[in-house]
């Protein structure tokens, strides 16, 4: 299943986050050679702040399968600091929410997990009042979004970083956006939660 961690119950998931900076140091640096920061065996940066959000895929165990990272663009965020000279024009805060480092972990990539995962993105979006997602994506990708219907804009010029093609892009978030993954991965209930406290986890959308 998949959770949601912010401030107010970021204290129920200690071993978590650990275990998800740990998938994303073999993810990003391991296997895609980012140049990123190496702390301790994990990947952490400076967008991993006290009021960051995430949506963890939990396994059996509590083992960290998949995960997003999410800031308000109205405050620090990767697209405004990083990929600002590559925007066509600058982004409207208001409504808008950032996602970045997204994974699947590899012992997870022959399940349904990232159907699944996008489909917990859009519960996540809804259930904070969101317009807009914001994302930088790996430009091979775009078609494969663009084939499941969302509405989404370019909002930069591709560039690149010697390794791969990126591009800046604006989804919007509706009740629309959440029902292509369901009915294109054949998901039929919600599949996000929220835990406030032990043994208390709640859907984040009723339906």
């Amino acid at each position: 299943m998949f959770y949601v961690i912010d401030p107010d119950n970021r204290h129920l998931y200690g071993e978590q986050l650990e275990d998800m900076h740990r998938v994303r140091k073999s993810v990003f640096i391991d296997e895609r050679g980012w140049d990123l920061k190496e702390t301790n065996g994990l990947e952490i940066d400076q967008y991993d702040l006290p009021q960051t959000e995430y949506v963890l895929a939990l396994a059996e165990g509590d083992r960290v399968h998949g995960g997003m990272r999410y800031l308000p663009l109205a405050g620090p965020n990767m697209t405004d600091d990083l990929f600002a000279d590559h925007l066509y024009k600058p982004l409207a805060p208001e409504g808008a929410i950032e996602a970045t480092r997204g994974f699947v972990a590899k012992v997870a990539r022959q399940s349904n997990l990232w159907g699944l995962g996008l489909c917990a993105k859009f519960e996540y979006l809804l259930w904070k009042g969101a317009e807009r997602l914001i994302e930088t994506i790996d430009i091979t990708l775009l078609p494969v979004l663009l084939e499941v219907g969302w509405d989404i804009e370019l909002t930069s010029r591709p560039f690149s970083d010697g390794k791969a093609t990126y591009v800046c892009i604006s989804t919007k978030v509706d009740g629309k956006a959440l029902d292509l993954p369901r009915r294109k991965f054949g998901i039929t209930s919600p599949v996000l939660y929220r835990v406030s406290e032990p043994g208390a986890a709640s859907r984040c959308l009723a339906a």
